[in-house]
């Protein structure tokens, strides 16, 4: 990646960026086409300042009357809690020139839908008696529906303050410098002898990741496995310890693809990632499939390769169908499921997603319920200790599967597979000054990769943030770290090795033992044009 001049271009380029009026204003509208390249696409100011103005007041309005929040009744409760986050995520996408594909937009809506999809089933009145029944949703009667509701508005509510407010940063500091590309308008290897090696290792990546899960599944319980259940995966294949590499190398290896490169990559690994998510979906790892293609869609928009809002839309409405029906695949397993048992609605699904707000359940209750105070930020903190203690002290430590300074950990044994939150996490650690002050600060940093101003550490960050951070919203944090460290090695690696190409090749160019041939020239004199 090459660093930005103060005249808005990169060095060593041929020609600057042509020039546009910060003051000009471009609409805060998804729309990338008809700017020339390299323009910046900056937030509006004044839809980013009513977006922040907006979120702040929500925020001081269910962080002032919680408990009233809470003491509501459910379908009261669950219509309020839509129509603040609604009516935030809106402020926010709206200020984003990339709309709905910004990266803090799909982590805003991601958060939104895996915490309040139940929520919204409650304020529109819809039955799902039918959910209820089921073991997995039992829980729906046994928790205070409207607290669990108004901590998860607080969570996302704070998300969003933190987007708005970076936004506004930007608009507000563009308003008083040079026109610079926004991140992602430029591919950030602008280099004629520096050549974009992101695509193709990422295609290696992805391809390598799912022989690998798949193998693991193999080498557990044969092709059987293939076609079980959650549960015996889960059980078996699923606890090996090379699983979450090869599932961060789904989403890393995908994000890498589509950022840039030829289309050939991106196509290549498009179908290896489908080839993917035809095994993995049956096998209840929908997370899996799931998160690395949201982060992979706002990936590609950062190049404006945009997907319309109907096909958005009519795709939405069908997964959300696919989810309902995949629940039944799910619990009891491709080779025993009868077709006849299989539904396919919207609503199961968007209960199955929203089922993310039942973690925030159980740590109210303990820590509300039961006086549980633990050590504050120790699930934050603890597989760092478990590095530092354990490998270089060598303090002896727990077992990776009982220490509950993990917090994926700390929900298995206690609540069963529920998976995680990170609104739920804050909580535990902090209590709802946690959950402001946590999610405010992923907010900030989500909105960074959108409008930082510098291309190469914006798009960096994007490539090895955002695959984990929203992995995060059904997860625990304690893979964050090492996930961001694994992504930057690979990463550097990749730069080593367009370095590598760019060495010899202009040595090649340079060497008069090695004339080029006359075809050669011509590809290099296009290339440095």
């Amino acid at each position: 990646m090459v660093a930005l001049s103060q005249a808005g271009g990169p060095r060593g380029a041929g020609r600057p960026y042509p020039p546009v009026s910060a003051a000009a204003g471009l609409p805060a509208t998804p729309a990338l086409a008809g700017r020339p390249a390299g323009v910046a696409a900056t937030p509006s100011r004044r839809a980013s300042g009513t977006a922040l103005a907006g979120c702040l007041v929500a925020l001081f309005a269910v962080a002032a009357w919680a408990s009233s929040f809470a003491e509501l009744a459910e379908h009261s409760a669950a219509r309020l809690s839509v129509a603040v986050v609604a009516g935030c995520v809106l402020l926010c996408v709206r200020a984003q020139p990339r709309g709905v594909w910004a990266c803090s937009s799909v982590y805003l809506i991601t958060l939104s839908v895996f915490h309040l999809g139940v929520a919204a089933l409650f304020a529109t009145d819809t039955s799902f008696d039918r959910i209820r029944g089921q073991y997995d949703f039992r829980w729906l009667a046994v928790y205070p529906m409207s607290r669990l509701f108004a901590v998860a508005t607080l969570g996302v509510v704070s998300a969003a303050v933190g987007v708005a407010a970076m936004t506004l940063l930007r608009a507000v500091r563009v308003a008083g410098d040079r026109p610079v590309p926004v991140a992602g308008d430029l591919p950030a290897t602008a280099s004629p002898d520096r050549p974009d090696l992101r695509a193709p290792a990422g295609l290696v990546v992805l391809a390598v990741s799912v022989v690998g899960l798949v193998a693991i599944v193999l080498a557990a319980g044969g092709i059987g496995l293939l076609f079980g259940s959650y549960a015996a995966v889960g059980q078996t294949a699923l606890r090996g310890p090379l699983v979450p590499y090869v599932l961060l190398g789904v989403g890393l290896g995908l994000a890498l693809a589509v950022i840039g490169g030829p289309s050939r990559w991106r196509t290549a690994a498009l179908v290896v990632f489908a080839l993917f998510a035809a095994v993995a979906l049956p096998l209840g790892l929908r997370g899996e499939v799931m998160f690395p293609a949201v982060a992979a869609a706002a990936v590609a928009a950062r190049r404006r390769i945009v997907v319309r809002g109907v096909v958005v839309l009519l795709g939405a409405v069908m997964l959300l169908a696919l989810i309902g029906g995949l629940r039944e695949i799910r619990e009891s397993g491709l080779a025993a499921t009868r077709l006849s048992a299989i539904t396919f609605s919207p609503v199961d699904g968007i209960a199955e997603l929203g089922a993310s707000i039942r973690p925030i359940g159980s740590v109210l209750e303990w820590r509300d319920e039961f006086g549980e105070r633990p050590p504050a930020g120790s699930t934050f903190y603890g597989q760092l200790d478990r590095l530092v203690s354990g490998r270089l002290l060598g303090h002896p430590q727990p077992s990776q599967f009982s220490d509950e300074r993990l917090f994926n950990v700390l929900m298995l044994d206690r609540e069963g597979p529920i998976g995680g939150s990170p609104i739920a996490e804050a909580y535990y650690n902090f209590g709802a000054r946690g959950v402001v002050g946590f999610l405010l600060l992923t907010g900030l940093v989500m909105a960074w990769m959108d409008h930082g101003r510098s291309v190469r550490r914006t798009d960096t960050a994007c490539l090895v943030l955002l695959v984990p951070l929203i992995t995060e919203v059904r997860n625990a944090f304690a893979a964050v770290p090492v996930q961001v460290m694994l992504g930057l090695g690979v990463f550097g690696l990749i730069r080593l090795a367009e370095t590598a190409t760019a060495h010899t090749a202009h040595t090649a160019r340079t060497d008069p033992a090695r004339p080029l041939r006359p075809g050669r020239v011509r590809q290099v004199r296009r290339r440095t044009w």
